[in-house]
């Protein structure tokens, strides 16, 4: 079973656009394929076939998957009643209201649904896209995340981070999130960005294959902190120059090619 997480730099994103593309495009090649997401923040819902009821954006990347819309695919639905509580929608039966204190002190019971509909929906199908919620980042919720990392962790899922590049500070915001998770997943999730990047430029500028091997070089890099977390200082010391070295020379072309393009504009 394969699996993968969208997570954003924050809401609206993008995040539910992606996933809704992913899911459609596997089925066109045959895959059984579902969509995830653990909760969702939304008073706008669809009633599945069963009677269950789940947020929108799910229905409708379950219809562009090809699989019917079913709880399992959004268990935690909140629907906000005011600035501080939310009716919480329970694998879509109505489970009660929550404050925003309690919902610190009960994701653990949210938590535990979540993740046995998600090992419920990999069971049964080749591939589950799972969308976060608002910015894998958010450290003051990071202990009980399950929605974010806390997934990730979970399904052991790699992680593609989306920024809406047509929004001011798309840069910023994508590098604050990646500077806030930790050495091994900062590798990784800032290659997917920059391999991103590579296909947006594509039509701007030639030679676009350096930023995709650099972004390609990183994810090596992630990889190998992963594997290799007992390397003795020295050794990473000089992987992590390595890197460096190479990372760089690649940034420099990249940064004449794309200067050579802004001229010619």
């Amino acid at each position: 079973m394969g699996s993968l997480l969208i997570a954003g730099t924050t809401s609206d994103a993008g995040k539910t656009t992606v996933v809704t593309g992913l899911c459609r495009w596997l089925a066109r090649q045959g895959v059984r394929v579902a969509p995830y997401k653990a909760q969702n923040m939304s008073n706008n819902s669809m009633v599945c076939a069963d009677g269950t009821e789940i947020g929108r954006a799910q229905w409708i990347q379950a219809v562009a998957a090809g699989a019917e819309p079913e709880a399992s695919m959004n268990p935690v639905l909140l629907k906000p009643g005011s600035d501080r509580r939310s009716h919480v929608v329970l694998m879509g039966q109505p489970w009660g209201e929550l404050s925003a204190r309690g919902f610190l002190t009960e994701r653990a019971e949210l938590a535990k649904a979540a993740f046995a509909a998600y090992d419920d929906l990999s069971s049964r199908y080749d591939v589950v896209i799972s969308e976060g919620a608002g910015s894998p980042a958010e450290i003051n919720l990071r202990q009980s995340d399950y929605v974010n990392m806390g997934l990730a962790q979970h399904t052991r899922a790699p992680v593609v981070v989306v920024g809406d590049i047509d929004r001011g500070g798309v840069f910023a915001s994508m590098f604050g999130t990646v500077a806030l998770l930790d050495a091994a997943d900062q590798a990784l999730v800032s290659g997917f960005l920059q391999i991103a990047t590579a296909i947006r430029l594509r039509r701007e500028i030639q030679n676009e294959g350096l930023l995709i091997f650099n972004g390609a070089l990183t994810v090596l890099f992630g990889i190998l902190m992963i594997a290799l977390p007992g390397a003795g200082a020295l050794a990473l010391l000089w992987l992590i120059a390595a890197f460096s070295v190479a990372g760089g020379l690649l940034y420099l072309l990249l940064a004449f090619k794309v200067r050579a393009a802004g001229r010619a504009a």
